[in-house]
Order: structure tokens, then sequence, then C-alpha cells
């Protein structure tokens, strides 16, 4: 999955974790910095999606900007 950066309501944010839920993904890969242009940083954005794999997934590596997390 991609974060849609624009999409950042509660219900959006609820549908999402939903649909991980339902998946149960093993893996997550986040980029937690983009240089290339100015975000405000995913975890404030999507702060219920980002509680949710925090919650649900452990850092298994992190490689320069990326995260992987796996599923706990």
């Amino acid at each position: 999955y991609n974060f849609i950066y624009v999409l950042t309501s509660d219900s959006v944010q609820n549908r999402f974790i939903e649909e991980i839920k339902s998946k149960k993904p093993n893996y997550i890969i986040f980029n937690k910095k983009f240089d290339y242009i100015s975000l405000i940083p995913v975890e404030e954005r999507f702060k219920t999606v980002f509680k949710y794999i925090q919650s649900n997934y452990k850092i298994e590596e992190e490689i320069l900007n990326w995260v992987l997390y796996s599923k706990d």
C-alpha cells in the first residue's frame, strides 16, 4: 500500500487500518524522510494509522530513511 498523503480524515485512516487488519501484511515499509518535497511527517499527519502500526508491528530493520516493520 501507499499512503495517499492528502487523505487524512479520521474515517479514511480508520478504513486504512481496517484494510491492514483484513489483509494482515507481514511487513510494512515506511519512508521516514521526504527530502525532495516539504511535507508534514507521516507519523504526525496519519497519527491514528501510525499508532496502530507501532502497536502491532515491530521495527525489523532501518536502512537509511527506510524502516521495515514486521508483524509482532
